[in-house]
This record gives structure tokens, C-alpha cells and sequence, in this order.
């Protein structure tokens, strides 16, 4: 710290209880709102943290104060941002199961127009190709829900239903796994320690 009295403030939209997230269900200007009563209090900058690794369009970013942003990026590319590097994570995991032996490994997927998404399926075709495993679409399935375990589960027992040679399973985030474990388990598939499903942690 430099000595003033407010080095920055975080704002983490969409889980700070005072803090309205901007999405889809409620208006951006809540949380423009939200931003204005910082600045109110005059702080040096501020840390702008999303749910999801996401583009952030805050008019804030085009104020004259320092701004960060974490788990998002700036459309513009003008402010500095944080992001989870979603294309190593998924080869790095995917790499997993193929020196495990796996050669028919299930993508459990995103509908979502998220760069998670994309960077995931990106990382998990790149290991298969780094490993010598021709990429097989028909190995990869998009789930239709994806707020509930709901979505991936029956998006998994559709997988498995049409490709039995499956042994392993990328998924898109935990609640994913969630739903793939359950589809598993319906369908009197065993699950090891350790098991045969990966996927990527989203907090």
C-alpha cells in the first residue's frame, strides 16, 4: 500500500451478497450502481471479479481510475485482466487419461457461448492429437442444461447409450461430473477411485 487510505476495493459480480452481478436475469445497471457507490468513496481502484470467465462490459472500464479485472476480460483488450488458462487445464487433464490408457475418452460440453467452452474443447483435442488419438466427434456431446447436473447427466447416458466404448469422460466443470457420475450409476457402470471422469474446477 502507498499510504492512502483506500488502495482498492474488490467487487466480485455475482456473488458479493451487496453487489446485484450483471447477467442475463438482472439489468447491468444494478451493478453499474453498485460500481458508482465505490467510486463515491474515492478508492484508487478496483478489482473487477466475475462468476465466470467471461467478456465484462462495465462503463467503468472507460473511467480514468485503475482497473483489473479477474476470471474476465475486456472486450477492448485495454484493461489488464486475470483469466484461468481453460486450453491447459483441459489437455492437462484430458493428458491424464490417456497416460492412463484411455482411448475413447467422452467431452461432456457446454452449450454456452462462454470461452471456457471453446478453450476446453480446444485443450482436450490438443492432447488427443499430442497422445497420437485421432479427434472422433461423435465422441463429444453438448449438454442442453447447463445450471443443473440434470443437463450432463442425460447428456451422458445419451453418450454412452450410442458409444459403449467410451471409458472415460472429460467434463465440462464439477457440476458436469456431477451429473455424468449419476447417469454412471443408473446405468450400473463402475467407478473406480479416482475414477474414469475428469473435470475442470470453475472456483
Amino acid at each position: 500500500c502507498d499510504g492512502r487510505d483506500v488502495a482498492g476495493l474488490r467487487v466480485e459480480l455475482g456473488r458479493d451478497r451487496d453487489v446485484v452481478p450483471e447477467s442475463d436475469h438482472r439489468p447491468r445497471v444494478d451493478a453499474v450502481r453498485a460500481i458508482d457507490g465505490l467510486l463515491d468513496r474515492r478508492v484508487d481502484g478496483l478489482v473487477l471479479g466475475a462468476t465466470k470467465h467471461r467478456a465484462l462490459n462495465v462503463p467503468v472500464l472507460a473511467l480514468d481510475i485503475a482497473v483489473v479485472l479477474l476470471d474476465a476480460y475486456d472486450p477492448d483488450g485495454v484493461r489488464p485482466a486475470v483469466v484461468p488458462d481453460d486450453e491447459r487445464g483441459a489437455r492437462e487433464a484430458t493428458g491424464l487419461l490417456l497416460a492412463a490408457g484411455h482411448r475413447h475418452i467422452g467431452l461432456v460440453t457446454t452449450a454456452d457461448p462462454v470461452p471456457a467452452a471453446a478453450l476446453r474443447a480446444q485443450g482436450y483435442r490438443r492432447a488427443l492429437e499430442e497422445h497420437g488419438v485421432a479427434f472422433d466427434a461423435g465422441l463429444t456431446i453438448v449438454a442442453d442444461d447447463s445450471e443443473t447436473p440434470e443437463g450432463s447427466r442425460h447428456a451422458t447416458a445419451q453418450l454412452m447409450g450410442r458409444r459403449p466404448e467410451v471409458t472415460a469422460l472429460f467434463c465440462f466443470n464439477d457440476r458436469f461430473a456431477s451429473g455424468a457420475y449419476r447417469a454412471l450409476r443408473r446405468l450400473g457402470l463402475p467407478l473406480p477411485a479416482g475414477g474414469p471422469v475428469v473435470r475442470r474446477v470453475e472456483q
